[in-house]
């Protein structure tokens, strides 16, 4: 297993979608994640950030397996983690905790007077 943490992209669309879809069996009440517009508009965001985890050795590739989104507020300097979520084979692996301070760590390099 080869876990890869990261900001996601575009490319990611469609991955981070499907799991989100699979998840929760379609029903997640943010529709950020159940429409694939808002999703698109939030991996462009200025103020929204969503972290991916990735495992490269599944057999399709590297494949979305967790995610996370961090809203920003620059102005306050504050920052809150929501919508998490990882697919059921890896849960138990903290990969949550580890979004959460890969996506701090990402921002403070972004954001000088981050704590």
């Amino acid at each position: 297993m080869s876990i890869l943490l990261r900001k996601a992209g575009s490319r990611d669309l469609v991955n981070i979608f499907q799991l989100y879809t699979t998840a929760y069996a379609g029903t997640y009440p943010d529709p950020l994640f159940s429409d694939l517009s808002l999703l698109k508009s939030a991996l462009s965001s200025e103020n929204k950030f969503i972290y991916v985890a990735t495992d490269s050795s599944k057999i399709e590739g590297e494949s979305v397996i967790a995610s996370l989104l961090i809203l920003y507020d620059p102005g306050n300097k504050l920052a809150k983690a929501s919508g998490a979520v990882v697919e059921e084979a890896y849960r138990g692996r903290n990969l949550t905790r580890q979004l959460i301070n890969h996506g701090i760590s990402d921002l403070q390099k972004l954001e000088a007077g981050l704590d």
